[in-house]
């Protein structure tokens, strides 16, 4: 008995794993689960930092960079965090907003490489991802 609910788990486990394979190849999104992140994130920025990601969405990159550092005094390691949260948004929201995302995180990415004095690999390697991914 035990080994036939063990079996079925399995053939659930596989049943789930093969729709995420073909939802991911013919680039299907739950649109539901798509907002639900992105307006989780959306509030929890405005309650936490009291930044709109719509608003940041909207600004150029000079706007952002100064909106960033000069009126909420971030450095270089919370620029990161932030493009860091871009660049999870541009891979789990729907493509109009993901490359926005993505090309905010590209450009605090930048601004950050090159003010740190820290050389990051791993960094280098992002910018180069969200570069293939924009094009």
């Amino acid at each position: 008995m035990k080994q036939d609910d063990f079996v079925l788990k399995q053939i659930d486990l596989l049943g789930k794993i093969t729709g995420k394979i073909i939802s991911d190849l013919l680039n299907i999104k739950n649109n539901s689960e798509i907002f639900d992140v992105y307006q989780f994130v959306s509030e929890n920025l405005k309650k936490e930092l009291n930044l709109e990601l719509d608003v940041l969405l909207d600004l150029n990159e000079n706007e952002l960079i100064a909106l960033l550092t000069i009126e909420n005094h971030f450095d270089t390691n919370n620029i990161e965090k932030i493009a860091e949260l871009f660049y999870l948004l541009g891979k789990s929201t729907s493509k109009l907003k993901a490359d926005l995302c993505l090309q905010k995180s590209l450009v605090l990415l930048n601004y950050v490489d090159s003010r740190t004095n820290t050389y990051s690999l791993e960094r280098l390697h992002k910018i180069s991802r969200i570069e293939n991914l924009i094009k």
